[in-house]
């Protein structure tokens, strides 16, 4: 069963589908099997030959247009020098303590404007219907949220046109509104209007809609901690800075928008930084990223982050600069077509800690127009239709210290493709797909680590240039028929590390290029439930339960730093083999092995890289 060879993908998608059950999201995620989705073993048997299609069923979320009653919950210690406005009774009072403002009240529509420049003091509180308040400055002020409900069905709720921007302070405990109207004559850019630069802490909540454009628009900017922020609905984008950078350092942000979640459009300075908190950015249309940096992208928040998007090219990340992601948990969909990407990079994308998970329908889970750099952390992916390929690096793509889970469905897609040198020194690298498993346009070296890579019409690792092992476990199952467990337009060079390699046809390392011995077994029958090689007067040096069936043939490569030059080895078939010690079924520590029948046997050349065949 599918669910058995990735334990690690189904433990993420379950975390994802979890998280979105208690976001009012519906999330199924199921194997197309006749025995109920029942799983009996969790311990994977990841070479068995049967593979039932997973679907994907991942209802989009909906704008939610009911609000339950405001309780704002206004504190009652408020500065003597604040300049405080209460809505109440359709209407507002203001209290002015410092009498240099030209205040205009019409019927709850409030505009301030100094007649002297100060750093002022602001309090808002009350509910209204009909009303808003747009505070005009050179200086930046300070803005408590104090419960406060304003609807505008005509523009913002609320305007701060200083140049400095503002220190916005949600006050704890208290539950705030901002709501704008879709009437036609609304020309709002958004229902939170800022000129300059906008910083908002405190441990109050704060909802908004944008019923016209952005929920909040920021021409400078953004910094965000401690507050819960709730965007139930954004025509436009839910949170857009225009000009300057976004930093999130706590707190907890959710939202559904037509547009861009969370955005940062400079060209020069419109990088994200996310170092605290849990969010959630869903949209709705196509060429809307959850998450856009037109500069740099670093997210190492500890916590989680859920990126959602439905609209067609909609990468759920999207980065123009450099990305580096780090000790978060990320849980990253995209559901609609045009290859979209869960993180797509126009440049280098470092991945240095943290817990990934990638779920797509038609795109791809991690695509860098630079390099890949994965040094820890661990990243699963699912993918069910044709797109690109999960993991792609139009650059070098580097593996080290990390665990990575991938399933592919579509005859179309790649595991893991790179355009320049692929590598894997450490780490866990699981790959199951339809297609070829790992490739590279360029050479690929495999020195360390745990690597099985499993396609069921392909090869399971392919290169334009040479292919290297010089270290690590490797299982590699290319198809039936034509399909290579190794294939390469180059040379496979065998200089170290513990291969098994079965295909329709035979991979066959260079002599001349390796350094390690290798032995190759062909048949035209394939009955085994184990494959064995023990050296003549020696133990046992590679033991390996095969369940999976090729027909009409079958070639089995094995390589090892115990298979010696001008040393004789047999093949043992059958039999049964137990132990804890095993990697997809290979066998190298700790094992019992009850021997089924001895079936061929076969003394090595005196080359170093020598290759060596048990004739039928």
């Amino acid at each position: 069963m599918i669910i058995k060879k990735l334990k690690t993908i189904i433990t993420a998608i379950l975390a994802v589908t979890l998280y979105l059950t208690l976001t009012a999201v519906s999330c199924d995620i199921t194997p197309d099997m006749e025995d109920n989705g029942e799983v009996v073993d969790l311990e994977p048997e990841p070479d068995e030959g049967e593979k039932e299609k997973l679907t994907i069923s991942i209802t989009p979320p909906t704008v939610d247009s009911t609000d339950p009653t405001l309780v704002p919950n206004s504190q009652t210690t408020i500065p003597s020098d604040a300049i405080v406005i209460t809505f109440k009774d359709g209407n507002a009072e203001i209290h002015d303590p410092v009498k240099c403002l030209d205040i205009t009240n019409n019927k709850g529509h409030i505009v301030i404007k100094p007649r002297s420049e100060g750093s002022y003091s602001y309090y808002l509180q009350g509910i209204t219907d009909n009303g808003s308040v747009e505070i005009h400055g050179k200086n930046r002020i300070k803005l408590n949220l104090n419960g406060i409900g304003i609807t505008n069905p005509n523009g913002p709720a609320l305007s701060i046109l200083t140049e400095e921007g503002c220190y916005m302070k949600i006050e704890d405990n208290t539950s705030n509104r901002l709501v704008d109207g879709n009437a036609a004559t609304n020309t709002a850019k958004a229902t939170l209007l800022c000129e300059g630069p906008l910083d908002i802490i405190g441990k109050g909540a704060l909802q908004l809609r944008g019923k016209k454009a952005d929920a909040i628009r920021c021409g400078g900017s953004i910094t965000i901690d401690q507050a819960y922020i709730l965007i139930k609905e954004a025509a436009g984008h839910s949170i857009n800075c225009t000009s300057g950078d976004i930093k999130i350092a706590g707190g907890r942000i959710k939202s559904l928008s037509t547009r861009s979640g969370l955005t940062a459009t400079d060209d020069d300075k419109g990088s994200i930084t996310i170092t605290g908190g849990i969010h959630r950015f869903s949209t709705l249309a196509e060429q809307s990223p959850a998450i856009q940096a037109a500069g740099n992208l670093a997210i190492s928040n500890r916590d989680t982050i859920i990126t959602d998007t439905y609209g067609d090219a909609s990468h759920s990340i999207y980065a123009s600069g450099k990305a580096l992601i780090n000790n978060t948990i990320l849980c990253t969909y995209t559901l609609g077509s045009q290859i979209p990407a869960c993180i797509y990079g126009e440049d280098d994308i470092d991945i240095t800690g943290g817990s990934i998970s990638h779920i797509t329908a038609k795109g791809s889970g991690i695509f860098s127009k630079g390099d890949i750099t994965i040094t820890g952390g661990s990243i699963s992916a699912i993918s069910t239709e044709a797109g690109a390929a999960i993991l792609r690096s139009d650059g070098r793509f580097s593996i080290s210290n990390a665990s990575i889970a991938i399933h592919t469905e579509s005859s179309y897609n790649m595991a893991i493709y790179s355009k320049g040198p692929l590598s894997i020194s450490s780490g866990k690298v699981d790959l199951t797909s339809f297609n070829t498993s790992m490739g590279t346009a360029s050479t690929m070296d495999i020195s360390g680590g745990f690597v099985y890579c499993y396609s069921l019409a392909g090869y399971a690792m392919h290169s334009d240039d040479d292919m290297t092992f010089s270290g690590g476990l490797i299982l590699a199952l290319g198809s039936d028929g034509a399909g290579k467990a190794l294939n390469t337009n180059s040379s496979i060079l065998m200089k170290g590390g513990r291969l098994v390699a079965m295909g329709g046809k035979s991979s066959i390392p260079d002599e001349s290029g390796s350094t390690q011995q290798s032995v190759i077994y062909n048949t035209t029958l394939y009955e085994p439930s184990v494959v064995a090689v023990k050296q003549l007067s020696g133990n046992f040096i590679a033991v390996y339960k095969a369940t999976r069936k090729f027909q009409p043939t079958i070639s089995c490569l094995i390589s090892a730093p115990e298979i010696l030059p001008n040393t004789t080895y047999e093949l043992y078939l059958k039999g049964s083999v137990t132990g804890s010690d095993h990697f997809h079924n290979i066998y190298y520590n700790n094992f019992n092995y009850t021997i089924g029948f001895l079936a061929k046997t076969v003394t090595t050349n005196g080359v170093s890289g020598g290759v060596n065949y048990f004739y039928e």
